[in-house]
């Protein structure tokens, strides 16, 4: 009996010890969610998001993290307007990754989704957004209204792609058009 406690013992620490060491422990951030990539067993689980806190890992599979916390993107631009004038600023807008999407938002985009996704759309709904006024005419309007005005039309182009739009801002380049 007391040698095969001692057997048993030795087994389990045994397989203990292999699992502690065969396996790796990855940290995912409070401001972080993740999706798994199994390298021998079908992929990337698109609809398992592993949210704040350590999980373990095989090392032969890859955790992919995203943040998911608003971040901000800024860029400055120009368009033409309906007289065929340029008008120039900077905007800015506040967006999220969906953290229940980035299965497929990894699968679909990948980690390039600023530059893919994001600037991209706005840039088109700003540039549609603004050819339909005449130069006089955006100088009336207050900012408060252009932006209204540019979340409602980037929204529905950003979030039918894995993200929440917060908000938009935009602030003239040349201050002499600002009003």
């Amino acid at each position: 009996m007391n040698k095969n406690n001692i057997f048993h013992f030795g087994c389990f620490s045994s397989l203990f010890i292999f699992f502690c060491f065969s396996c790796q422990l990855e940290v995912v951030e409070s401001n972080e969610s993740g999706v798994l990539f199994k390298r021998f067993e079908g992929g990337l689980e698109k609809d398992q998001i592993y949210n704040q806190g350590i999980h373990p890992i095989a090392p032969w599979d890859r955790l992919i993290k995203y943040n998911t916390e608003i971040q901000e993107i800024s860029e400055t631009i120009s368009v033409l307007t309906k007289d065929g004038k340029t008008y120039s600023f900077l905007y800015k807008c506040n967006f999220q990754c969906r953290s229940k999407d980035i299965g497929y938002l990894h699968e679909e985009i990948g980690g390039n989704y600023i530059q893919i996704i994001l600037k991209p759309n706005m840039r088109t709904a700003i540039r549609e957004t603004f050819g339909m006024y005449l130069l006089d005419e955006i100088n009336s309007f207050e900012k408060s209204r252009w932006e209204d005005i540019l979340i409602d039309k980037a929204k529905p182009l950003i979030e039918k792609k894995y993200f929440l739009l917060h908000s938009v801002f935009i602030e003239p380049t040349d201050p002499t058009r600002s009003k």
